[in-house]
């Protein structure tokens, strides 16, 4: 058995598919599958990746991203022979001989294209559709996604296999945090920044909190990846709360996880998602979370986290304060944490491979 496997988003800083393939392969790598990782720019260091039944495959061209995975691994995926080939990421090669699969975790890029630029915004339309025209299977996280690839693509409803992701084990509940807390409140928002997360309208509702309690300071962790771009320290200069707010651009797990213990309440004001990891890992880590009500968030957290019900400043930031006056004791926080236990990556990856091995056999 043989499978090829798009493994680019190992590469640089992983964040959210990066963390789904990762969940994956640490537990593919004792099956008995030749797994053909193919990379772009660096096989990275990771100790998982030393299984012997995973071939890392560098492949260096001088081509953007998108041309890499149509043209440039294309003569190397059809002499391996291959079974099958699997993309973590959106689309794959549209003209390779060799059947194929792969997951589509939104349709951010359908749902909003002002928050792309025309040519990006193109590209990924043009490369999700097809793909899921072409592949024998769709993966992705949420019955809500996979009704939108239902309503954008015609999709046949039985090509799409909706499996939940997992969160890693680093992120848990710990009882006592050995961790220096100072004695004001703190305010968690982690995720590469888009539009569509509306960090501005946080940054206003922060400044609307700190107006009755300023003792609170907010924590934004994610690289700025807005389009147009937006200029958030700016937007805070305006505001006068700069010293208040901290922007994180990236932290490793062991760095993020101490975030989660060390704060009061994560927040994400997201109006469309496919998933959420960083609000899964939170609660994973006891920490509650307020959200706005996209259909994806009520899908997952509907039976654990607080909701937003008007997105204006005023409205969530009485429901922020409200929630920090709350107290919430280690019951609470356990119970918190106890629900994020449904989500496995032993099951998602167990789900995912049988899914890909009856493509094979």
């Amino acid at each position: 058995m043989r499978i090829g496997i798009d493994s680019r988003e190992l590469e640089g800083n992983p964040t959210g598919v990066g963390r789904y393939l990762e969940g994956l392969l640490k537990n593919w790598a004792s099956l008995n599958i030749e797994f053909f990782l193919f990379f772009r720019n660096e096989i990275p260091e990771l100790k998982f990746l030393d299984s012997p039944n995973f071939e890392k495959i560098l492949v260096k061209k001088k081509t953007k991203n998108w041309v890499w995975e149509q043209v440039g691994i294309l003569n190397i995926i059809n002499k391996l022979n291959l079974d099958l080939y699997f993309s973590p990421s959106y689309s794959i090669p549209l003209l390779t001989s060799v059947p194929t699969a792969f997951a589509l975790h939104d349709l951010s890029f359908e749902y909003n294209r002002k928050w792309f630029n025309k040519k990006e915004g193109f590209k990924r339309r043009f490369l999700a559709k097809y793909s899921s025209k072409k592949a024998k299977t769709i993966f992705t996280g949420t019955d809500f996604i996979k009704n939108e690839i239902i309503k954008h693509y015609k999709t046949e409803e039985k090509k799409i296999r909706v499996i939940p992701y997992g969160v890693k084990p680093i992120f848990h509940f710990k009882e006592y945090i050995d961790l220096e807390k100072g004695k004001g409140k703190t305010i968690l928002t982690v995720g590469a920044l888009f539009q569509r997360r509306n960090i501005p309208l946080l940054l206003k509702s922060f400044r609307k909190i700190i107006e009755k309690n300023p003792d609170v300071t907010l924590k934004i962790i994610g690289e700025n990846r807005t389009f147009p771009k937006i200029d958030f320290k700016r937007i805070c200069e305006d505001l006068g709360i700069e010293k208040k707010v901290y922007f994180i651009e990236y932290l490793q797990d062991e760095d993020l996880v101490k975030q989660y213990y060390t704060s009061d309440l994560f927040v994400s004001l997201s109006e469309y998602e496919g998933f959420g990891f960083p609000v899964l890992e939170a609660l994973a880590c006891g920490l509650p979370a307020l959200l706005y009500k996209n259909l994806c968030y009520l899908e997952i957290f509907k039976d654990v986290a607080f909701f937003v019900e008007k997105m204006n400043p005023s409205e969530i930031s009485s429901q922020i304060l409200e929630i920090l006056n709350m107290k919430l004791g280690t019951e609470r926080r356990k119970e918190i944490a106890e629900y994020t236990k449904g989500f496995s990556w032993e099951n998602t990856a167990r789900k995912t491979i049988s899914s890909l091995l009856e493509l094979i056999n």
